[in-house]
């Protein structure tokens, strides 16, 4: 405690001291708190009560500075300490990855925060981030005037909430995690400019005892994570962003069901033989392969047979070779230009159609048969001139 003195005039009898003092101080007391604190004497010369004196001294309540950046959720609907999964190419918004962060200001003054997001240096090379904002519709996407890089006169005891948006690549791989870390770093109350500009707060080097000086105390901790270390004035929490992602591989087989001279006992693909075309969808990735659609142009030497298209077909691929079970799918609709479940379109001599949604490590087929067209047997007509020796007639 800083201390002032006055100076008591010689006494002949015992002295009798009384404190008064103002009550226990709590870290939330406010910065710049004048705290006055009197002394008063009362003491007697000759057994007769002299005029009581007194002693006052005044310090200030000095700057005590600490920040918590808490990870709060998402605005997908993740909770905090909870992964959020996202698929590649997901941008930030409603849809894709809006981290929500709360800043709270645990200093004793009022301070701006400087806000720097990162992507952990060790992971992340398949993510951007994309924007900092105050989102203050909740609508999880940046509207005018949102983005920010420093929030403002942030009061004692006050959390705002800070929303980072960021962009998975197209190319993320699945189980990919990101780690986003957000810090907010105190600086002096009003000194801050767009870019991120101002004073900072750092530790006083003295002990000022004039009652108009307010020290700074930088008491926060080291979070270990990046742009923090121990008593910087800093805090940093991260968020964990992981890729849910498919991985989507396709294999086409062909398999001689008959021929025209073998029937269905070792048939050869010859002139009028039926083939039957397998496509089987493989995933094995985490996440649902969503809304597959199969298109396949045949070549002129086939002709689609109507009424063989089946879907979500059972198949096994081994070997690299694609086996679809006939029966074990749903028969699609063969009309021209359907692509609702499956359909030949003559036009285009593409045949068409939809796969259920294929879960992570299975398979599912599509499949249909074709006829090998006859053979179209070409005629060759040669002419032949003769050059009429003229010399020699014969």
């Amino acid at each position: 405690m800083r201390k002032s003195t006055q100076l008591l005039g010689a006494v002949s009898a015992a002295a009798l001291v009384a404190m008064s003092s103002a009550p226990a101080m709590a870290e939330g007391i406010r910065a710049g708190t004048v705290v006055t604190n009197t002394v008063t004497v009362d003491y007697q010369v000759g057994g007769v009560d002299q005029t009581q004196i007194e002693a006052t001294d005044q310090f200030s309540i000095d700057r005590r500075i600490n920040v918590d950046v808490t990870f709060a959720g998402t605005g997908g609907g993740a909770s905090a300490g909870t992964p959020f999964n996202a698929a590649p190419g997901s941008t930030g918004g409603p849809n894709g990855v809006a981290l929500v962060y709360d800043v709270t200001n645990l200093s004793n003054d009022t301070v701006d925060l400087d806000l720097n997001a990162v992507l952990a240096a060790d992971v992340g090379s398949n993510g951007t981030i994309t924007a900092v904002f105050v989102d203050a519709n909740g609508n999880g996407v940046v509207d005018a005037g949102e983005e920010v890089d420093f929030l403002a006169n942030v009061l004692a005891d006050e959390t705002r909430q800070v929303t980072v948006l960021v962009d998975i690549d197209i190319d993320a791989d699945d189980a990919e995690t990101l780690q986003v870390d957000l810090n907010a770093n105190a600086f002096v109350a009003g000194s801050m400019t767009a870019g991120g500009t101002g004073t900072e707060h750092v530790e006083s080097g003295g002990n000022s005892t004039d009652p108009s000086t307010v020290d700074t105390a930088l008491v926060d901790d080291d979070s270990t994570l990046s742009l923090d270390g121990a008593r910087d004035g800093s805090d940093t929490d991260r968020a964990f962003v992981e890729v849910d992602a498919a991985n989507v591989s396709v294999v086409k087989s062909s398999l001689v069901v008959s021929d025209p001279v073998n029937g269905a006992t070792n048939p050869k693909a010859i002139p009028g033989a039926v083939i039957r075309y397998c496509i089987a969808v493989s995933n094995s990735g985490g996440a649902d392969a969503e809304n597959i659609v199969v298109s396949d142009s045949l070549p002129g030497e086939v002709n689609f047979n109507t009424g063989t298209i089946e879907r979500n077909v059972t198949a096994v691929i081994s070997s690299g070779v694609a086996t679809c079970t006939p029966g074990s799918g749903d028969t699609a609709t063969d009309s021209t230009g359907d692509t609702d479940g499956g359909g030949f379109d003559g036009g285009t001599n593409v045949v068409a159609g939809t796969l259920d949604d294929v879960a992570g490590s299975t398979t599912s087929g599509f499949m249909f048969e074709v006829t090998i067209a006859p053979a179209v047997l070409g005629t060759t007509t040669d002419t032949v001139t003769a050059a009429l020796d003229t010399d020699n007639p014969d």
